[in-house]
């Protein structure tokens, strides 16, 4: 399995924390770069599309923020990036389970995972293998 570089986009600063520590135990991940703010997370892809091009393996986004939710982040992602193909897997961390939140879920391809908070090292790990283990 390759190294992977993740991003992290969730407002809760203890949540950050906790999956902050959980990846950077984890061999399979190379770099963990987080955002308190999803704005601040688009603003570097941004970046990132006008310099090297090389976005992240994946993306742990949270559903409910308070400036943009995670699907508007989604939308505006899809705006920066120009080639759908190059959007990073996106496993979505949620302490929901509301059915209008599963149904737009659905309407991004690049959302593989729909994840309940707190995530367990051992199933983002078998993620993490299902994913990129080739």
């Amino acid at each position: 399995m390759k190294k992977l570089s993740v991003f992290l986009i969730d407002d809760s600063q203890i949540n950050n924390m906790y999956m902050e520590d959980m990846l950077s135990d984890l061999d399979q991940v190379e770099s963990v770069t987080v955002f308190n703010n999803p704005q601040e997370a688009l603003n570097e892809f941004s970046e990132i599309k006008n310099d090297s091009g090389k976005y992240p393996h994946l993306i742990l986004l949270d559903i409910r923020m308070p400036e943009l939710d995670g699907y508007e982040f989604l939308e505006e992602l899809e705006n920066i990036v120009d080639d759908p193909a190059e959007i990073p897997l996106v496993f979505m961390l949620t302490s929901s389970q509301h059915k209008r939140d599963l149904e737009a879920f659905e309407r991004f391809p690049c959302a593989k995972e729909y994840l309940a908070k707190p995530l367990a090292q051992d199933t983002l790990l078998a993620l993490l293998n299902k994913y990129f283990s080739s």
